[in-house]
C-alpha cells in the first residue's frame, strides 16, 4: 500500500477500483459464518505444454 497526494482525476479505473476495495478494508475479517471453523481453501493447477523431454 503506498500513501501520496494525488488527483483524482488523474488516477485510472484500475486504481480508483483499488481505492474503493481497500476502504474501510479489515484484513482479519473472515469468510466464515463461525469465526472457530477453518477457511478451506482448494487450489489446483494443470500442466499445459511440455516444452522439451
Amino acid at each position: 500500500v503506498s500513501v501520496g497526494v494525488y488527483n483524482r482525476e488523474d488516477l485510472t479505473d484500475e486504481q480508483r477500483l483499488l481505492n474503493h476495495l481497500r476502504t474501510n478494508y479489515d484484513p482479519s475479517v473472515r469468510p466464515v459464518f463461525d469465526a472457530r471453523q477453518p477457511v478451506v481453501i482448494r487450489l489446483g493447477i494443470t500442466l499445459t505444454q511440455i516444452i522439451d523431454v
